[in-house]
């Protein structure tokens, strides 16, 4: 039996006044809650930028 799980979508928001669930205030810390399948929105940066950001992926075969 195959079991469904949901993609999240993960908003990168350096703005403190910005609030809620999967918002992250750097790129890095977004990648790193990420799992297969969820999505990264980076927006519009209020203040400086989002700093560097080390991607890693598994090759699945």
């Amino acid at each position: 039996m195959a079991t469904l799980t949901k993609a999240a979508i993960l908003r990168v928001n350096n703005n403190p006044n910005v609030t809620g669930a999967n918002i992250y205030s750097n790129a890095q810390a977004a990648h790193d809650a990420a799992t297969a399948g969820d999505t990264i929105h980076l927006e519009p940066v209020a203040f400086g930028n989002y700093g560097d950001l080390n991607v890693s992926k598994n090759n699945p075969y």
